[in-house]
Formats: structure tokens, sequence, C-alpha cells
């Protein structure tokens, strides 16, 4: 029997997204249900009596935490899940007050939201049999090319630009931001946009730190070498869009609060703190700048909060992404059996660089079959003698 899901977010293309994500991956296990409001998630829980309910904290109507309340006065097990943009512990402390589940704080990763929903479903549900195996929220790896792949639809296209400096702490975090605002946020305009316009199977990119140039990519995967072109108009012409027409601001908070989440707390998963803070601060020292200013991001944070009311970002945009000359576009095309092909190149190489070695120096004496070549004796141990003239004698 399938477990009921309730979706409650206000936020039309978030909510599509995370029921996509979740058909997905749990599709076999649930019966979802939308819900656009608070109010709306309170009626379909009355008609529907889902046994796990995901809510967004602000909505309008009841807030996520309102509409919890209310099922836990009438249902002591509904599994309770809150999704949300705002850091703030008084959430949080309210979300422990209604026995809530977890805790999901905007941007999740995908992988994140189906192990919270899966493990809710396996402590509210009263299945005997196990659930199967689920299939990982990761990226494919690329291919590697065999005669049987597609070669035609394996192609990478990717557009880079140039990011100032690595010793300028506002654009270290702020590039961080637009990277999720752009391609990582549920429903990111430019990944959508070229995956609307079918270019690729799966887009990926974003800023890479850590070398005095950093630089930002778009990077579509499993396209076609033809549709340069039509890539190029896409990421371009979203990007003066979004320049023009400003940016989804509550994406830009969010994004915000959760990266300074993450440097406070320090929350870098399963990598120990130490080597995480010294890798920050080699991204500067490394170019003679301030080791530590990476690390010192309050200042950094609180510009960001009151220029994004400023067009910041979309300034940003217009300065690196679309009128800047250092940029890169490159095109990667798959080759059926190269590594075979390149393994029998180098083998080939290798066999003529010894053949017309032997040529040069002769037959090499630590070969025992030189032994018993006749009038080849030969001498060595000798002081002061270059090791590589040997004594012929015929």
């Amino acid at each position: 029997m399938k477990c009921k899901l309730l979706v409650a977010e206000d936020e039309l293309i978030e909510r599509k997204v995370l029921c996509k994500t979740l058909q997905k991956y749990l599709g076999d296990l649930i019966v979802l249900y939308e819900a656009r409001n608070g109010r709306e998630a309170l009626e379909l829980y009355v008609q529907e009596a889902p046994q796990v309910v995901i809510l967004d904290i602000e909505m309008p109507g009841y807030t996520g935490l309102e509409v919890a309340r209310k099922i836990r006065e009438t249902d002591k097990n509904c599994g309770i899940l809150f999704l949300t943009g705002y850091d703030k512990f008084a959430y949080a402390k309210q979300a422990i007050a209604v026995r809530a589940l977890d805790y999901l704080l905007k941007p999740y990763k995908e992988q994140e939201l189906v192990f919270a929903v899966e493990d809710a479903i396996r402590q509210v549900s009263a299945r005997s049999t196990p659930l199967p195996p689920r299939a990982q929220p990761t990226a494919p790896a690329a291919p590697l090319h065999t005669e049987e792949e597609d070669e035609e639809n394996g192609c990478y296209l990717s557009i880079s630009d140039v990011v100032g400096t690595d010793l300028d702490p506002k654009l270290y975090v702020a590039f961080q931001i637009l990277e999720y605002a752009l391609i990582d946020a549920p429903g990111a305009p430019l990944k959508q946009a070229l995956l609307d316009a079918k270019i690729g199977g799966d887009i990926m990119g974003g800023y890479d730190s850590g070398i005095l140039q950093p630089y930002f990519s778009v990077i579509a995967k499993y396209a076609r070498a033809d549709q340069k072109g039509e890539f190029l108009a896409v990421v371009k012409g979203t990007l003066r869009k979004l320049a023009n027409e400003g940016l989804n601001r509550k994406s830009l908070l969010a994004a915000m609060n959760y990266y300074e989440f993450k440097y406070r707390e320090a929350d870098y998963g399963n990598y120990p703190k130490g080597l995480m803070y010294g890798l920050q601060c080699m991204d500067s020292w490394l170019y003679d700048g301030d080791p530590m200013m990476h690390l010192a991001y309050g200042d950094t944070f609180a510009f960001l909060k009151e220029a994004v009311k400023d067009g910041y970002f979309e300034q940003l945009i217009k300065d690196y992404l679309l009128d800047n000359p250092f940029e890169a576009i490159i095109v990667v095309k798959p080759e059926k059996n190269l590594t075979a092909k390149e393994d029998a190149r180098v083998a080939e190489k290798l066999a003529a660089y010894k053949f017309n070695r032997r040529r040069e120096t002769g037959p090499d004496p630590s070969d025992e079959r030189v032994k018993r070549i006749p009038g080849y004796p030969i001498q060595s141990g000798r002081t002061g003698a270059d090791p590589d003239v040997r004594a012929e004698g015929y």
C-alpha cells in the first residue's frame, strides 16, 4: 500500500520541481497531493488523511507551522517535514515543538530531500516489506564511449567567463549565491531554459574558485555539437532577460541564508572543519592576500543583503557573464573507443623509440643474450669511465 504524501508550497515552480523530484525517486512508494497554501493544505489533509506532510513555513492563509499545529491536534503520528529559506532559530524551535521529523533549509540538495522523505515514510508506514532500493539522485558520470554508445548525443557544450580574482571577498560569496539562483535552485531559470529548449540531458556548472582568476561556467551534458549556436543564444538571452527584469529575490535571499548558515556553523558535511578552513585560507594566501579574508565573512554578507535591493546581482550578470571579453566557449566531442586508439598510438610510439634507441646505442648489455654474441665483450666497473660508453671487441 502506497504512502499518501502532501506537499504544501506557495511558490508554483518550487512546488512543481519538488513534486517531480519525489515522483522520480519515490514514485513507486507514494500517492502525491499538492497544496498551494496553508488553507488548501488543511482542506486536503482533512479529505485525504496523508501520512506524511511537507510544509513550506512561509505561506499565505496559514503558515506551515500553523498547519502543523492543527494537524497535531488530531493526529499524533503524521510525519511532518518543514522546508524554509529562512534560517531562524525561532522556526527551528517551533518545528521541534510540533515534533517535526526533519527541517530542511533551502537550498537543499535532491539527495537530502529524498533521504528525509524516505526516512519519514519508514517511520509512519505500516508496510511490512522493506522499501526497494532507491535511485540515487546524483548526476550520472560522463559515459565511456564504446561502439554501442550514442556518439552524436554525447557532446558537452560549455561557456565560461573569468570572474575577477579570488582576492575579492564580495565576488567570492556573491557568485556562489548566483550559482544557486541560476543553476542549482529548484526551477532555476537558466537551467530550466536550457532544458525547455531540449539542449542536453543535464545542465551543470557554477562558480569555480581556488585559483587566482576564478570562473563561472554553464555546461550542457549529452548534447549535440550542432546545438552550439542555440546553446549560446539561450544562455545569453536568458541572462540578458534576468539582468534587465531582475532575479527572483526570494531565491537570492534563500541562497544567502544557506551560505551564511554554512559559514557560521562550519557545516562542511563529513569534511573536517580544520581542513576546510585551511583551504579557504589558501584561496587568498596563495596569491599574497590576507589568509583570513574569506573567513571574515560578516561584513560581506551584510553588504550583500543590502546590495540585493539595488540590483547588485543583476549588475554582476551584466559585467561578468554578458559583457566580459574573457570568455571561453568549448565543445567537447566524444570519439568511440578513443582510449583504445590512444593506447595503440602510445604503444606504437614507444616501439619506434625503443627501436631507434637500440640502433643508436647497440644491444642492451643487461640482456643475457648479449653475452652470447661472439666478439662482443663488455667492460664494466671502470673508474671514471662514461657508463654509457661500451668497449667493443671485434
